[in-house]
């Protein structure tokens, strides 16, 4: 649990789960999450609640990997965010992104960067999505890391 923000700068590290010791939950009360130049992320099996606050880890060369819990609660949900802010992720680096992004009222969530992000496993539900930069995004969701969205029975009515 954070009450302020996450500023990596630098050489700067964060680190979840690296043990891959079960599912992790990173809990931002007020504050963002920020990467700059050379820092890098990793975050498995981690959800991360974001109470009031951006994402914004489009900063330099270091790597970004982002997976979802694989179990319990939050399986397969990376992020819930209802901030109305910019949301971005990006950088010159690769970046590793798995499971559901939930930003619904984000305005917009920016997928930026130099080179190709191949989001292959990652699924964004989100108000409005921008790609920018020089590289290109490619998403296919895993439908066996994505988050349902059920369907519900239709009825004629006479």
């Amino acid at each position: 649990m954070f009450e302020g923000s996450i500023d990596l700068r630098s050489f700067g590290n964060l680190n979840v789960n690296a043990d891959l010791g079960g599912d992790r939950v990173v809990y931002v009360r007020n504050g963002d999450i920020i990467k700059r130049a050379q820092a890098s992320i990793a975050m498995h099996q981690t959800f991360v609640y974001l109470e009031n606050g951006v994402i914004d880890l489009v900063g330099g060369v270091g790597g970004l990997t982002w997976t979802a819990p694989l179990d319990g609660d939050f399986e397969d949900l990376a992020l819930w965010s209802e901030s109305f802010e910019v949301h971005q992720i990006g950088g010159q680096a690769g970046n590793t992104l798995t499971g559901t992004f939930f930003t619904p009222m984000a305005n917009p969530f920016t997928l930026t960067g130099q080179g190709g992000q191949f989001q292959t496993d990652a699924q964004f539900l989100t108000r409005r999505l921008e790609v920018k930069g020089q590289g290109e995004v490619r998403m296919r969701p895993d439908p066996d890391r994505q988050t349902l969205i059920p369907i519900r029975e239709v009825f004629l009515i006479r």
